[in-house]
């Protein structure tokens, strides 16, 4: 953990987590204003804090139970981590009043609490912990991808539809294919105290296959959206990303044939692809 304060408070937020939180959360509800739902201001701000103090509470848990070795054993109670990770999950609890009071709570919107809820516990918390295991970038893929713009759209609507897993699920699949390229650099490390990740257990030539196919899986899907009903004008732009993810898979290959890899302009690569993939997803729906 950093004795420098800023930096420290920087690891708390962990600012790219909480903006894709908010790009997905605001997905859900632009797909509601597409379909003629009217916004309700209360509704989103509500489900909005919910979910910024909830991923805050799990973001200081989870700096608190990953403390280096040098200094796990004078892990207290009163380490700042846990403090904010308890106060800001105290403020989940307090929205969770009004959200529960509300008309628009039903048995789906419960569930989706709980799976966002449970989910966090299980990937962050002791024991079992996910940390150092494959499923956690599948749980937090599945949390932050698919159930977060689901929870955003039944806040508005008290019912799911069809286009929220349209949309959904190939940025899951983009999702999983940048944390994957994220563990290409500690491969060696990951490997050696036999942390058991995706790209451990799969191994890193594989893994590479792996990533491939789920970029290629991602845009057949949106391919297959609009022939599912999606309109054209939302999907396509999507495609404007398509390049930058061939680009990727050739480097991949070129990386796999042994030429000399790069692995911070490949990680920037992965954000690109599903950032922009999301966002032209989010304003596709947000001007039609």
């Amino acid at each position: 953990m950093s004795k420098n304060p800023t930096l420290h408070f920087i690891a708390f937020l962990r600012p790219f987590w909480l903006l894709n939180t908010a790009i997905t959360y605001a997905l859900g509800i632009a797909i509601a204003q597409y379909l003629g739902i009217p916004l309700d201001w209360n509704h989103l701000l509500l489900g909005s804090a919910w979910l910024f103090s909830l991923q805050l509470g799990g973001h200081g848990l989870d700096l608190y139970f990953t403390l280096p070795d040098s200094v796990k054993l004078n892990r207290t109670i009163n380490n700042p981590s846990l403090l904010a990770g308890i106060a800001a999950l105290s403020a989940t609890a307090l929205i969770t009043i009004p959200i529960v009071r509300s008309e628009i709570l039903n048995t789906s919107t419960i569930l989706i609490m709980i799976l966002l809820v449970g989910g966090m516990g299980v990937a962050i918390v002791p024991p079992p912990r996910l940390v150092e295991n494959m499923y956690r970038e599948l749980t937090l893929s599945v949390l932050g991808v698919l159930l977060v713009p689901a929870f955003g759209f039944l806040l508005q609507t008290g019912s799911l539809h069809r286009f929220v897993a349209m949309s959904a699920f190939p940025l899951m699949l983009l999702h999983i294919a940048a944390q994957i390229i994220f563990k290409f650099p500690t491969f060696a490390r990951d490997s050696l105290y036999e942390k058991q990740t995706i790209l451990v257990r799969s191994g890193w030539q594989r893994g590479m296959n792996i990533v491939n196919i789920l970029i290629l899986s991602a845009f057949l899907l949106l391919g297959l959206a609009m022939l599912a009903g999606l309109p054209p004008s939302i999907i396509w732009p999507t495609f404007l990303v398509f390049p930058l993810a061939l680009f990727q898979i050739w480097y991949l290959n070129r990386i796999a044939a042994g030429a000399k890899p790069q692995w911070t302009a490949l990680s920037w690569s992965a954000v690109s692809i599903y950032a922009l993939t999301s966002y032209l997803l989010l304003f596709g729906f947000l001007t039609h």
